[in-house]
């Protein structure tokens, strides 16, 4: 099993200088393991694929249509349940 940390991060811009610069950043987790690739902020783990966890390490920031705002909104949903 292979854990990759990264730093999830809003690029900057008003939603920032509105609500905060700290509630966009956080620490999120990408595990590998023999049954595939996972997905883990906030408390919560998702199963993600192997072109997701490739685009979250190189491109950790929230923006319209990126890979980590994607599984941003889904950790999101799955914690408010």
């Amino acid at each position: 099993m292979e854990v990759i940390k990264v730093n999830i991060r809003l690029i900057e811009g008003n939603v920032a200088r509105i609500y905060g610069r700290n509630l966009f950043r956080y620490k999120a987790e990408i595990i590998r393991c023999i049954k595939g690739f996972y997905y883990r902020a906030n408390g919560v783990i998702i199963k993600i694929t192997p072109l997701e966890a490739k685009h979250v390490i190189r491109n950790p920031r929230l923006y319209f249509f990126s890979t980590a705002l994607k599984l941003h909104i889904l950790t999101q949903r799955k914690n408010s349940k």
